[in-house]
């Protein structure tokens, strides 16, 4: 009977935790694609970032933070030609917590990538990015997403 009653309470104990548990996602991705012309796309990640928080930048010194990063699956289907740009310049600045240089952005920034098609059939971009956001009171998460981008 007592095991029982543990039991119990410690399964009440872990559904409350569960239950007030948050999920931080102070990031908010969107995908898009714009036609250059027949043979070449223009692919836009765009990151609305949550008031009191940063996106670090794709580069970084080894002890500044984990430097946004774009990975996409290779395909017969298109061809990349170059790496995805910042279309907005980050702020750079010296980070004592860290005791390196850091490049961020802040509220929003999209990130553009080339690419030219190898077909006319209709077909899907699969990729994955990942970084690290930090907030102004110091928590910093992890971020790894996959996203997948509709080319018609």
């Amino acid at each position: 009977m007592k095991k029982f009653l543990i039991l119990t309470i410690l399964s009440v104990f872990i559904g409350l935790n569960t239950i007030n548990a948050q999920i931080i996602n102070p990031i908010k991705w969107e995908y898009s694609v714009k036609k250059i012309d027949k043979k070449n796309v223009e692919l836009t990640i765009t990151a609305s970032i949550q008031e009191k928080w940063h996106l670090y930048g794709q580069y970084s010194e080894p002890a500044g933070g984990i430097p946004l990063s774009f990975s996409i699956e290779k395909s017969d289907n298109y061809e990349i030609v170059e790496k995805f740009v910042a279309q907005q310049k980050p702020h750079k600045e010296y980070d004592d917590i860290m005791q390196a240089n850091v490049q961020y952005f802040e509220k929003t920034v999209s990130f553009t990538q080339k690419v030219i098609l190898k077909t006319k059939k209709d077909f899907v971009i699969e990729g994955t990015l990942e970084g690290q956001a930090c907030s102004t009171e110091g928590l910093c998460i992890p971020l790894s997403e996959k996203f997948k981008i509709i080319i018609k």
